[in-house]
């Protein structure tokens, strides 16, 4: 599947890519939403202990990413991995 939906310019004729009808401007490498969900997950992790709530977001994030079309599961895959990583770089230096 491609992460966005390539559309014809009514005005000029080119194909333009477009997610829920506005044009894109840059494409994201690695995934912000899922680096984030990643973060949290470690964070609460390292506090807590707890895994459940953190795996869950990565799940939902990453989904609904991959659902909507904004990113390919290798989009979200390397943001979940850099959002795993920080937090516990971060933990072990502190």
């Amino acid at each position: 599947p491609i992460p966005c939906v390539p559309w014809q310019s009514q005005t000029s004729g080119q194909y333009q890519r477009r997610v829920h009808g506005q044009a894109l401007k840059s494409y994201s490498f690695p995934s912000g939403d899922s680096a984030q969900a990643g973060s949290f997950a470690m964070s609460m992790f390292l506090l807590t202990g707890e895994k459940t709530w953190g795996v869950v977001s990565i799940i939902i994030a990453v989904w609904g990413r991959v659902y909507f079309g904004c990113h390919y599961l290798s989009d979200c895959l390397c943001g979940t991995l850099l959002g795993l990583l920080v937090p516990r770089v971060l933990y072990t230096l502190a």
